[in-house]
């Protein structure tokens, strides 16, 4: 054979050999496609137990997120005189489970900083920088006195106090106990969390019966009853050994009542 048919021989074996070579390069990357869809599907299958569990789990909280903590001043007052019989410090923990009640005697005398006083006296030109809790009402009409007395106990007890309520102090006493004289005040409940979820109040085994009634009393509030409810979840899970109600101590000079600092930031503390 010449040199120049050993050439044209050559040209047609390439030829015929590029579809070849195509066909096979084409079959290559469908095998690896497929392998790759076979690969994927074994992990999805192996993994699929795990992360749908993972993602039933956190769809499984739903609504919003409960702070961690919630705080309101309750007066008890009575509605004929205006007069503040009661105030009650409440602090629910919802990370703890806790909820305890502090009652500060309205006989307590409060004392404001300078720029507390500014603010608050802007709004209720007749209250006073030093003056006793139980004469608020009498310095501030309506709501303007509840909410300034949430601020001046929030700025002496050196805690967050978010909310405020009032209700007639015949209602809140079918609930609570307040005795003792001034400066001696004792609170101690009259309803337990278990009498709370119970039947008596038509929403047997959750509270949400006893929520709506209660604050269904109210006289006046900065939030309405459906807002209490995000927490009736943390509610319903406590037991009567996770309520605790006591008195904000207090020192006497002079006739007067005093918030005993010491005693008070040892029982925060507590």
């Amino acid at each position: 054979m010449t040199d120049k048919a050993r050439a044209r021989a050559g040209k047609r074996t390439k030829k015929n050999m590029t579809p070849l070579v195509v066909t096979l390069c084409t079959l290559l990357v469908l095998a690896a496609v497929v392998a790759g869809f076979i690969f994927a599907g074994g992990l999805i299958t192996d993994a699929g137990s795990p992360a749908t569990g993972d993602k039933e789990t956190s769809s499984s909280v739903t609504g919003p997120d409960i702070p961690a903590f919630d705080s309101e001043l309750i007066y008890g007052v009575s509605p004929d005189t205006g007069t503040i019989n009661s105030i009650i410090l409440c602090r629910l923990d919802s990370q703890k489970g806790t909820l305890k009640l502090s009652l500060i005697d309205p006989a307590m005398n409060y004392s404001m900083s300078g720029s507390l006083y500014s603010e608050l006296s802007t709004l209720n030109i007749r209250l006073p920088q030093n003056g006793r809790f139980g004469g608020l009402l009498g310095y501030c009409s309506g709501d303007s006195g509840l909410d300034a007395g949430r601020r001046i106990a929030e700025e002496m007890l050196a805690v967050e106090i978010a909310h405020y309520s009032s209700f007639d102090s015949k209602v809140l006493g079918e609930y609570i106990s307040v005795s003792g004289r001034e400066g001696e005040k004792e609170i101690s409940l009259k309803m337990s969390p278990s009498e709370a979820k119970g039947s008596k109040y038509g929403t047997s085994g959750t509270m949400m019966g006893f929520v709506k009634e209660l604050f269904g009393k109210a006289l006046a509030s900065d939030r309405t009853v459906d807002e209490r409810l995000v927490y009736l979840e943390v509610f319903d899970e406590l037991g009567d050994g996770d309520v605790t109600a006591d008195s904000v101590p207090v020192t006497v000079h002079n006739e007067t009542l005093e918030l005993d600092v010491s005693g008070w930031n040892k029982m925060r503390k507590g």
